[in-house]
């Protein structure tokens, strides 16, 4: 079951950074020959390479692909949107932004009878599909391959005449420094026009993007109404949260 077993190493590589080849035929049980196959062929996606003696993400965040990411924290990802899916309602309008994690709330979409949703998101889109009761409205752009996406150009007009009544954003890092962040500038005007269109803005991050600062800053942390993630933050969140009127939302 090669397919499985590559998919399952790309996991644990971008989860642990560096690993050594040795570690990986422990983990796998399978022979130095098989590992070295196997890490020959995420080298051709571009998500890892070669250091001595093993091999570790590829530090260019912007070759790592959207499928790849998606592996990263799956569970914890979906907790993130069960728990997101609770401030949806009945009548809304809402902008699903680009992202890893973003992208899994369109199932939990089915169960509404009256649902309006907006994104340049590919995946969202083909998740859409299935659920004639989803309006789905897509944003027209350049396709972004990296980020399985649509960048808009002229994003200062893109979202007139639509009246968002939340955003559901992700985001590459978020700290109290650099605030809400992301690696790709093509994303971010559409981003920024998202959060200054939207009523709410609900930032959907699992815990490994807290203390972490990407590319660019695309909003401050007190644009935000709610941020929704896996575990409770760090206690210096809680207080600047607090200050700041914005809502934590998280497992209790």
């Amino acid at each position: 079951m090669r397919a499985p077993r590559i998919q399952q190493i790309e996991e644990y590589v971008l989860k642990n950074n560096t690993v050594s080849l040795k570690e990986l035929c422990d983990m796998f049980k399978v022979s130095m020959s098989t590992i070295r196959r196997d890490v020959a062929e995420l080298q051709r996606r571009g998500t890892v390479k070669k250091v001595y003696g093993g091999i570790s993400v590829n530090s260019q965040a912007s070759l790592v692909p959207f499928h790849a990411r998606s592996t990263v924290n799956r569970s914890a990802k979906q907790i993130v949107c069960d728990l997101a899916i609770q401030f949806v309602e009945e009548g809304d309008v809402i902008f699903i932004d680009t992202g890893s994690t973003t992208c899994n709330m369109v199932e939990s979409l089915a169960k509404f009878k009256n649902i309006t949703v907006i994104t340049n998101n590919i995946d969202v889109i083909i998740r859409a599909i299935p659920y004639p009761n989803i309006q789905l409205f897509t944003l027209p752009g350049m396709l972004n391959r990296k980020n399985n996406s649509f960048s808009p150009m002229g994003t200062e007009d893109i979202f007139r005449g639509y009246n968002i009544t939340k955003s559901f954003l992700a985001a590459g890092g978020v700290s109290l420094e650099g605030h809400v962040t992301n690696n790709t500038p093509l994303e971010t005007p559409l981003k920024r026009a998202a959060v200054q269109r939207a009523d709410q803005n609900y930032l959907l991050v699992d815990s490994s993007k807290f203390d972490v600062t990407s590319l660019i800053t695309y909003c401050q942390l007190t644009d935000i109404d709610k941020i929704i993630t896996d575990k409770k933050p760090d206690d210096k969140y809680i207080k600047y949260c607090n200050e700041n009127s914005i809502e934590l939302v998280f497992p209790e």
